[in-house]
C-alpha cells in the first residue's frame, strides 16, 4: 500500500495480494504518478497458511495480515517517479529478517 500523507490518500499496489514469497525475495511494484510530497509504503504479510490474525481499515481497504513494515519516503521531481525503498527488516517488524 501507499499511503499520501499530503492528502491521506490510499493507493494498492498490488491489486490485492501477491503470491506466496520469501520475505527476503524482490518484489516489484509499479507506482503511479505522484504528486509532490511524502508518502509511507507499506507492506503487509501473512504467514503460510494464515488467513491473517490482524485486520486494518486504511480509506476503503480492510487488510488482514500478521505483520507489517512501514517506510516513509519524499517524492521531490515532477514526472514518472523513479522510487526504490528496500523494505527488509525495520522497527516493529520481524519479517524479511
Amino acid at each position: 500500500m501507499l499511503h499520501s500523507l499530503k492528502v491521506n490518500q490510499w493507493i494498492d499496489l498490488t491489486s490485492g495480494y501477491t503470491l506466496n514469497r520469501k520475505g527476503n525475495e524482490l518484489y516489484q511494484a509499479f507506482i503511479p504518478k505522484l504528486e509532490l510530497g511524502n508518502y509511507e509504503a507499506i507492506v503487509f504479510c501473512k504467514e503460510a497458511n494464515s488467513m491473517g490474525n490482524k485486520t486494518v481499515r486504511l480509506g476503503q481497504y480492510d487488510v488482514k495480515y500478521d505483520d507489517y513494515i512501514v517506510k516513509k519516503f519524499e517524492y521531490l521531481k515532477n514526472g514518472d517517479p523513479i522510487v526504490q525503498v528496500n523494505l527488509i527488516g525495520g522497527r516493529g517488524s520481524s519479517f524479511g529478517q
